[in-house]
């Protein structure tokens, strides 16, 4: 005789049998159905395999609760039993040899379902290599386009490189034929300084050949001598924007010979404003020689406040911007409030740090040529308008500038 241990059982196998036994628990009365058993008939549906290994237990162990089960189950037929029924009817029927035949059915329904799973696990495994297989593909791939990539990149730099490299020649070539052409420019200036020294020199000695009414006074140092090559080149500009030949030759002007008339005052078209940086467009189109005073702290303090020496070289920038980008030719000067009370040079334009940078602004407005004086102050503005300079804000010349 073959030992029968429900727990040991694949519920599956017994599903109709213990549905049954349900059906009869659930219209048992209450006190008739056994304690540990009252939860399950509450339940309906497929019970999970916990609580069905438990009433399988129940039923194994209870005669009455196996016959309940049977009378409960609608349509049996033990001379016509299908594979599905038999292991239910035999464990609750239990006939002579029950226990041989449902082993049977079992090692039978295990070898079953051990071959499925076995098909599953080589379906399953099978899917898994054919997934491999995509995945080493779309890897490779991968590999073949990182290394692309990398070749291009590294093509890229060593282009990039390069130009850098034929750039920093080039600009390396233009610094030193820059340098060489200060050099040749300090050359022809110091040689212009000392013939219009010499110009002046004779042109004294003639002047002192004349009589004169009262002792001639002592001759103070020429205009011409001595100096750096950026000094002389500011004053060179200064006697050039102010008429070259009215100070060097004032007593050779005819009698009745009205004086150099002053150029027209520049106006600017009534649609733009002095306050916009259309206004400092218009200006840089303009054809004639211009001089153009700025006032430096005033502007400097429309990027910081207080302004810092940033801000102070990027309204020097500002007027270099305005030299080199106009059409005509400009005398461009940033007047800082200071007291260094000193003056910077270069060939482009002048920086002067000054007592008064208010003063020097209408004092350049009576020019000769047509000035213009940046600032916000309106005071300042309108002191040089009164002497014929056309007034901008510094607003207008700092909107102006590149982000």
């Amino acid at each position: 005789m073959v030992e029968i241990d429900p727990t040991t059982l694949d519920v599956r196998l017994f599903r109709l049998g213990l549905e049954s036994a349900q059906r009869a628990l659930r219209e048992m009365d209450d006190e008739h159905v056994p304690a540990n058993l009252r939860d399950i008939a509450r339940r309906s549906g497929r019970l999970p395999p916990p609580l069905a290994t438990r009433l399988l237990v129940e039923l194994d162990g209870s005669d009455w609760l196996r016959e309940e089960a049977l009378a409960f189950w609608p349509g049996l037929d033990p001379d016509e039993l299908t594979g599905a029924q038999k292991p239910s009817y035999l464990f609750l029927r239990r006939p002579p040899g029950w226990e041989e035949e449902l082993r049977q059915l079992t090692q039978v329904s295990a070898e079953k379902e051990s071959g499925r799973a076995a098909l599953k696990l080589a379906t399953d495994l099978g899917r898994a290599n054919r997934r491999i297989e995509l995945l080493e593909a779309e890897l490779e791939k991968a590999s073949l386009r990182a290394a692309e990539a990398e070749g291009a990149a590294a093509q890229r730099l060593k282009d990039q490189a390069e130009r850098f490299r034929r750039s920093r020649r080039e600009t390396q070539v233009e610094i030193k034929r820059l340098r060489q052409e200060v050099v040749e420019l300090g050359e022809q200036l110091t040689g212009l300084a000392e013939a219009m020294n010499r110009a002046q020199q004779e042109l004294s000695r003639l002047r002192e050949r004349r009589p004169s009414p009262s002792p001639p006074r002592p001759r103070a140092k020429g205009a011409w001598e001595v100096r750096a090559p950026a000094e002389l080149a500011r004053h060179l500009d200064d006697l050039m924007i102010g008429g070259l030949i009215e100070p060097l030759l004032p007593a050779e002007r005819l009698p009745g010979e009205a004086p150099p008339t002053s150029p027209e005052r520049l106006k600017m078209p009534p649609p733009l404003r002095p306050d916009r940086a259309e206004s400092l467009s218009w200006l840089i189109e303009q054809p004639q020689l211009i001089v153009v005073a700025i006032d430096g702290w005033n502007a400097a303090h429309l990027l910081a406040s207080p302004p810092t020496t940033a801000e102070r070289d990027r309204v020097v920038e500002a007027a270099r911007r305005v030299l080199r980008m106009s059409r005509g030719r400009r005398r461009v000067l940033v007047f800082f409030d200071s007291s260094l009370a000193e003056a910077e040079y270069n060939l482009e334009i002048e920086v002067r740090y000054v007592a008064s940078a208010d003063e020097e602004l209408v004092g350049m407005a009576a020019s000769h040529p047509p000035t213009v004086v940046v600032s916000s102050d309106r005071l300042v503005r309108e002191r040089a308008e009164a002497k014929g300079a056309l007034g901008l804000w510094s607003e207008a010349l700092i909107d102006w500038l590149p982000a």
